[in-house]
């Protein structure tokens, strides 16, 4: 995942991040 892709997922998924990453 691009970092952008990461940050919008924080705040939109942020439980999805740790699993994303």
């Amino acid at each position: 995942r691009d970092i952008a892709d990461e940050k919008d997922l924080q705040l939109v998924e942020p439980l999805t991040v740790g699993g994303r990453a």
